[in-house]
């Protein structure tokens, strides 16, 4: 059974208030004037406007039911129509273009081409292109959210696309009746660990100066004071040595590799009792594990020329008191290998010197 565009047309479309509102067109369909697209749930609105004291007009996303237009999305903000003669149409080819007597304003390419493209304003305020043909409904060939103006509205992304190159980032309007590109930008910088960065001047200056970053707070920034270090708002520095490390080098050295906290018994010397340390426990399921007297004997075996040393065994009472009884206290942190505590006790954490 085959369609006429006009019935497709009207079987997406609905009525509220005895108003009948649209929200796809397909290829032989435009928008111009007055006329637009609405989301479904009749939050969004996409269409023509024209900002107060201007006389400019562009193609963009509002909500609908806000009685002071508050624009979302604005498709050409940097080249606005400066007549009525404005249209807008998804051709053939599934390309979005925005057009008035002088030629192309403003227009889209697809990921890939498409044999049926229809453009829908989904509830969410995203205007996307995709393939009626395509099963996936969700399956979209281009959408606004990938390219945000002013707003983040939910369900966009801010960032990187590292496989296609995309970025996406908030770029401020120029004034409340100018939507050109202004002098703000929020992204996220991507140098050293990805961080939300507001950025002030134009894109075509040459230079852009920080204007703010998110963590505000110097301890929230990654690794910062490296291993065996902890940072502490209100210290002088910021970054302490964990219990049982020490200072090594100047302060400066921190900043440089990271490497500024030793243990305080770094050489990690068998006569080092007392001493916090940090050990990490693999369990096994029999009772009885290698002894400490029994180890010693072995020690001799263990140093025999091209032989491995062997993995150290405790018993598990004796885990459970190095740990306080796996105290939450005494307790570092987690990962996928279990848990990681802090030890003080007479056990002793030592490398095999082998002579040959």
């Amino acid at each position: 059974m085959f369609f006429t565009s006009s019935l497709l047309a009207s079987l997406f479309s609905w009525v509220k208030e005895g108003r009948c509102f649209q929200f796809v067109i397909y290829g032989t369909q435009s928008i111009t004037g007055n006329s637009t697209l609405v989301s479904k749930d009749g939050n969004f609105e996409m269409g023509f406007f024209t900002p107060s004291c201007s006389t400019n007009r562009y193609v963009g996303i509002w909500y609908k039911d806000i009685p002071v237009k508050t624009v979302v999305w604005v498709a050409n903000r940097q080249n606005p129509i400066n007549d009525s003669s404005g249209t807008l149409m998804i051709n053939s080819t599934g390309h979005l273009v925005l057009s008035q007597k002088n030629g192309v304003v403003w227009s889209t390419n697809p990921t890939k081409p498409i044999q049926a493209p229809m453009l829908q304003l989904l509830d969410s305020g995203n205007l996307v292109v995709r393939d009626e043909k395509d099963e996936n409904s969700e399956n979209y060939l281009w959408q606004s959210f990938d390219y945000p103006c002013d707003t983040l509205l939910p369900g966009m992304k801010l960032g990187w696309d590292l496989k296609t190159g995309l970025q996406r980032r908030l770029v401020s309007w120029k004034s409340s009746d100018d939507p050109f590109p202004g002098d703000l930008t929020w992204e996220i910088d991507i140098n050293n660990y990805p961080e939300p960065v507001m950025f002030r001047g134009s894109e075509n200056d040459s230079k852009l100066d920080v204007f703010a970053t998110v963590p505000i707070d110097n301890c929230d920034k990654y690794a910062l004071c490296g291993a065996y270090g902890n940072c502490i708002v209100g210290e002088s520095p910021v970054c302490q040595c964990l219990k049982g490390f020490k200072p090594k080098g100047n302060l400066m050295d921190w900043f440089k590799n990271k490497a500024y906290c030793e243990d305080s018994c770094a050489s990690f010397a068998s006569h080092c009792c007392g001493v916090w340390g940090v050990l990490g426990f693999l369990l096994h399921p029999q009772k009885k594990m290698l002894r400490r007297d029994q180890r010693n004997n072995d020690e001799s075996e263990q140093c025999r020329p091209n032989r491995k040393p062997r993995g150290v065994f405790f018993d598990l009472d004796e885990i459970i008191k190095a740990t306080n009884n796996f105290s939450s206290s005494n307790k570092l942190g987690e990962g996928g290998f279990g848990s990681v505590y802090q030890v003080t006790h007479n056990m002793i954490i030592r490398t095999v010197k082998c002579n040959t």
